[in-house]
């Protein structure tokens, strides 16, 4: 019931500690669609307060998207969104996240999800051995739990993997932080514990992408390198061996955008061209170098699912391209500013600040009420 008091985590002084105190709760949303187009929005008075939409993720097994006014909210898988503990919750119900009321940007993944401040901070929740060390290692407890990343400098963009994030810092550096066991922090494995935030020596990058094990940048000379888990051959070195630090993708220049998931890569020219490397779904291989995948409208690559490309144009436009075959645009949806795509559906930012989700609703991504029928 609203006003019900349900333990959560507020944002405490610094990483790693908890502090509990009574949550927001917000009515369910009933939504009804199909499960392949975009759906109406939010009734009046059924979703989060808010005047607008400035950001959202679908990366994991939960959705989570960014108010104008910086608050934050969630729903999906209750391991993740709630923050709560003791507390059963359905996954088509909406939590905010307390403690966070200055959100630019967001990132979800399996096990954790990051907001982004105005202030440059990076905020984490999740299971607490993951977002929990204080001083670089420690087991720490999986109860859920909600810290700050010490980064050593300001943030301007973030990514959240599996096990571990990567943020962009205002001086171009990368510093990233979480389990390294493939590599993904982006300095040489050592063992399983959890590492403070690591910046990568000798990277200067302009954007970055980051999911599962694995972790991405576009450097200042528009060249791509990618470090972590290469099991699918997501360094494009022609084999599948883990490498120490970050790898240069060799034979790929003037890339403007970068997106992956699921081991998938896919980078973007300046001449509109995408070339994929990483698991290929068609047969099952890992390509040993990048392949060109045609063109797709300008603008910018929102996400990758195997080998379907999402794509926000320029004029608002989004466009899901398939293989090798040409971009089609997403009919019915009005022009959009933003567009998240993932394992928790697809999500599209509306330019008059609404939010429009599709997927599959297995786990309550389109806060329909119901899971698994959409």
């Amino acid at each position: 019931m609203p006003g019900e008091p349900t333990p959560v985590c507020r944002m405490p002084p610094r990483w790693g500690s908890m502090e509990r105190a009574p949550p927001r709760r917000y009515p369910r949303l009933q939504l009804h669609s199909t499960s392949s187009l975009p759906l109406p929005p939010w009734p009046r008075g059924a979703g989060p307060s808010c005047a607008g939409f400035a950001a959202v993720s679908t990366l994991g097994i939960a959705s989570c998207a960014v108010c104008e006014s910086g608050a934050v909210y969630c729903w999906g898988e209750p391991s993740l969104r709630a923050v709560a503990q003791g507390v059963e919750r359905k996954a088509h119900e909406v939590v905010r996240i307390e403690g966070i009321d200055d959100a630019l940007a967001v990132a979800t993944s399996l096990e954790v999800a990051c907001a982004l401040t105005r202030t440059g901070r990076v905020k984490c929740w999740g299971r607490g051995d993951i977002v929990g060390p204080s001083a670089g290692h420690g087991a720490g407890t999986k109860e859920p739990v909600i810290a700050e990343a010490p980064l050593p400098a300001k943030a301007v963009a973030l990514g959240v993997g599996d096990l571990h994030g990567c943020a962009l810092l205002e001086t171009a550096e990368v510093a990233c932080w979480g389990q390294n066991d493939w590599g993904q922090v982006g300095v040489e494995r050592a063992g399983t514990g959890m590492l403070a935030p690591v910046v990568l020596p000798g990277l200067r990058a302009r954007t970055i992408a980051v999911a599962g094990n694995l972790s991405c940048a576009i450097d200042d000379g528009r060249r791509a390198w990618c470090w972590g888990w290469n099991g699918s051959g997501a360094m494009a070195a022609g084999d599948t061996e883990q490498h120490a630090g970050p790898v240069r993708i060799e034979r790929l220049d003037e890339v403007v955008d970068l997106v992956t998931y699921g081991g998938r890569v896919c980078a973007r020219r300046a001449d509109q061209g995408v070339w994929c490397w990483g698991q290929d779904v068609e047969t099952g291989t890992a390509p040993s170098r990048p392949m060109r995948r045609g063109e797709v409208p300008s603008g910018r690559l929102a996400g990758v699912d195997g080998d379907t490309l999402l794509v926000l144009g320029v004029d608002g436009t989004v466009s899901i391209k398939a293989g090798g075959a040409v971009a089609k645009v997403v009919v019915g949806l009005p022009p959009a500013r933003a567009l998240a795509s993932g394992n928790g559906g697809r999500c599209a930012i509306l330019r008059s600040g609404e939010l429009r989700c599709w997927g599959t609703n297995l786990r309550g991504e389109l806060v329909l009420g119901v899971e698994g029928k959409p």
